[in-house]
């Protein structure tokens, strides 16, 4: 297990808790606009704007998909009064593959 520095977080993965000290231990965080006219949400992960896209704004998966891989980073911003979810040990699809390959 890979144990956070700064809070009691553990990981199971190196990448997982690099991924929550960079979104959740950090003073400035790198983010993505929603890319839909008059929408100022935003996403510290290209994945949750393809959320975003697909279930606020219900676009097609394949238009939401390609809004979100086309989406320009917005400008890093300073984390004061900033709330982002967190979501950093949720399972992704590399973990997922991980684990079937240690079987």
């Amino acid at each position: 297990m890979f144990g956070c520095n700064m809070c009691t977080r553990e990981y199971k993965y190196k990448r997982n808790l690099t991924r929550h000290v960079k979104e959740n231990h950090s003073k400035t965080l790198e983010h993505w606009n929603c890319t839909e006219d008059g929408c100022f949400s935003k996403f510290i992960r290209k994945e949750y704007l393809f959320r975003h896209l697909s279930s606020i704004h219900q676009l097609s998966k394949m238009d939401a998909r390609r809004k979100a891989i086309e989406a320009k980073k917005g400008d890093i911003e300073t984390l004061e009064n900033q709330y982002y979810e967190d979501v950093s040990d949720d399972d992704t699809i590399l973990d997922l593959l991980q684990d079937l390959s240690d079987v």
